[in-house]
């Protein structure tokens, strides 16, 4: 199958905060009465198995479907009537229908929702009417099987072609087929061609209203998806004026599908929250707090949101003025002469920040001794540290043997940066920031965006999924169950089953598109290692990288386990992004020698950690991720009482 992708005064109508970024108060309507909600009494109103899911975040239309999943099943097993069982209903539902959200052309996942909605109503009329039409467009086929090879191969231009000619075959008939405008809104976004894929939307659903149309009523069953699905599009490209543009339709969304102000828990707050997005992109912080405001009233679990709120109401967003003290930047290459030119010249916007810039040519037999020559004068010898040797010795010793360098062990800081990523200008500004906020982080790093598709995360915060969950669930040990005697949900979808291993990290980042999901600072077990900052000392005292794991793959990673196994976790900062051109997850084309080797050290990986090891490293992690979550909750609660 494709991947898939408290106060009573009177209040601003929420329509006033979409037209003009109008402060709101917290709020939402119960009964026709406005009630406060406080964000900390909603969490421990959540039974401890889904607050523990809920740490990692509330984004991914997989994570929130298996999130719905055991809600739903908690509140089965409750008993009917009881206030456990309508907690964990409410959540359950409000979960489906993020689900949807998050894969808004999904016509199965639509159909679930309304299914749900038939049994207990409570959706708005709005939002069933579009979820209706999104389910009467969705036409799956029989036969999958042309789909799945091609997916299989990674040929997404392959996949692209068959969906497309699905869809406009579909079109020249009059009707719109979701199911294959879907698989091709995935592929062109893995191609690198989002505006092929609007272009292709506009084919199926109809061109894209102007703003000013919303209010005027009679379009099309679908044209709030048209608008929300460009909106997407235009909200990714990192343009302001595409930002203004993107806005405008989700504005007009929301006056379209207005449920968020009459029945807030049943209505689709996607547009609300992108539009929050958008402006918060344009600078304009007040007015996205705002509109987040009017999210969180109706979905107080939305931890996802709650980190980012917060962080943009500190302040965090901003970049510190200064760097966080002397700072070593380190390369390593092998045959990628135009990569690390690419790279270094990413990096020379950010010199005046940068004390020593060591780059280590690991044995390679093109041009990469050539480059380095250049930027070595560019930089000036006493500021560029070139090391070269005869042969390939892999990432970890060469990560090893920068960071011996003299020149390296005395600077406060030493950072690792992959030979085919850029940097942003300001990169080690925004790290002092994070190293202002988690001054005791293990070590420090960022959002990690595709190269030729940015709005594809690679990498984001890594949280543990422990795997010996998997085991015990598969064998019915009482020892697979969460808190609540149910089994684990997410254990069971997790892959480490087939392979026996002791665990996995998280994946949110890659079920979802990056519309500022993870933009926040927040402790994990691990970042990638595309961008890792550490203090030098705690660097050398920690000891070189695994060697075992030569010639790479997962050193970085079991370093930062190193780490959390003696007490201190790793710190993510979402609030810039590297760009990578190796393609991660379900973008990358391997070898097969390449998967083997990835494979392989896999297995030393988790040959290093034992079960009670990660059971420890997976306790503490979420415990700090539960404290930084309440502390956020109850900064928000306050600012919110204020208005």
């Amino acid at each position: 199958m494709m991947p898939d992708m408290s106060t009573r005064r009177a209040r601003q109508p929420a329509t006033a905060c979409l037209s003009a970024g109008v402060p709101l108060c917290y709020t939402r309507q119960n009964g026709g009465a406005f009630m406060s909600v406080s964000l900390l009494a909603h969490w421990r109103t959540l039974a401890p198995s889904i607050r523990s899911r809920l740490l990692h975040g509330s984004v991914g239309s997989a994570h929130c479907l298996r999130l719905a999943s055991r809600c739903l099943t908690v509140a089965g097993a409750s008993g009917v009537g009881s206030g456990d069982a309508q907690t964990a209903f409410r959540l359950g539902r409000a979960l489906l229908l993020a689900a949807w959200e998050e894969d808004p052309c999904n016509g199965q996942l639509a159909s679930q929702v309304l299914a749900l909605h038939g049994r207990v109503p409570w959706l708005g009329e709005a939002t069933a009417r579009l979820l209706a039409a999104v389910a009467g467009a969705w036409h799956a086929p029989a036969d999958l099987g042309p789909l799945e090879r091609l997916a299989a191969a990674g040929d997404w231009q392959g996949a692209l072609d068959l969906a497309a000619g699905h869809v406009v075959r579909a079109a020249d008939a009059g009707t719109c087929d979701l199911f294959w405008l879907r698989q091709a809104l995935v592929c062109a976004e893995l191609s690198g061609d989002a505006a092929w894929g609007a272009d292709l939307a506009a084919r199926a659903l109809g061109d894209v209203p102007a703003p000013e149309m919303f209010r005027r009523g009679g379009l099309a069953p679908l044209a709030p998806l048209a608008a929300y699905l460009e909106g997407c599009r235009l909200a990714t490209s990192g343009n302001a004026a595409d930002f203004a543009r993107a806005l405008g339709l989700f504005r007009g969304c929301s006056a379209l599908v207005g449920d968020h102000v009459t029945v807030p828990e049943g209505a689709w707050l996607a547009p609300v929250e992108r539009a929050g997005h958008c402006m918060a992109r344009l600078g304009a912080r007040d007015g996205a707090l705002s509109l987040w405001r009017v999210v969180l009233a109706a979905r107080p679990w939305h931890v996802s949101l709650i980190l980012r709120a917060h962080d943009v109401a500190q302040g965090y967003d901003q970049p510190a003025p200064t760097p966080p003290g002397t700072t070593a930047a380190l390369l390593y290459s092998w045959n990628k002469a135009e990569e690390l030119d690419e790279a270094l010249q990413a990096l020379a916007a950010s010199l005046d920040d940068i004390t020593v810039v060591a780059c280590l040519d690991n044995g390679s037999t093109d041009a990469t001794g050539d480059v380095m020559r250049v930027w070595g004068d560019r930089m000036g010898r006493d500021r560029f540290v070139p090391v070269r040797l005869a042969v390939n010795v892999g990432a970890p010793a060469a990560r090893n043997w920068l960071m011996q360098l003299p020149q390296v062990a005395a600077c406060e800081y030493a950072a690792y940066l992959d030979d085919d990523a850029a940097v942003p200008a300001d990169w080690l500004r925004h790290f002092a920031r994070a190293v202002a906020v988690r001054p005791d982080a293990a070590a420090w790093g960022c959002r990690v965006v595709d190269w030729h598709s940015p709005a594809l995360v690679q990498s984001a915060a890594l949280h543990m999924v422990p795997a010996f969950e998997v085991r015990d669930v598969a064998g019915g040990a009482e020892a697979g169950t969460g808190e609540d005697g149910l089994p684990d949900a997410e254990a069971v979808y997790a892959p480490t089953l087939a392979h026996g291993l002791p665990f996995t990290v998280s994946d949110l980042h890659c079920q979802t598109t990056d519309l500022g999901r993870f933009d926040h600072i927040r402790p994990c077990v691990s970042v990638t290692g595309c961008c890792h900052l550490f203090r030098t000392r705690d660097l050398l005292a920690r000891g070189g990288f695994a060697l075992s794991l030569s010639p790479s793959q997962y050193d970085d990673l079991e370093h930062d386990l190193r780490a959390a196994r003696d007490g201190r976790l790793a710190c993510y900062d979402g609030f810039f992004a590297v760009r990578h051109k190796k393609r991660t997850g379900k973008a990358a084309r391997m070898s097969g020698a390449q998967y083997g080797n990835g494979l392989g050290n896999r297995y030393k990986l988790h040959g290093m950690y034992d079960a009670p090891a990660v059971a420890r490293i997976h306790r503490m992690e979420l415990e700090a991720l539960e404290q930084d979550l309440l502390e956020r909750m109850a900064r928000l609660d306050v600012l919110h009482r204020r208005g």
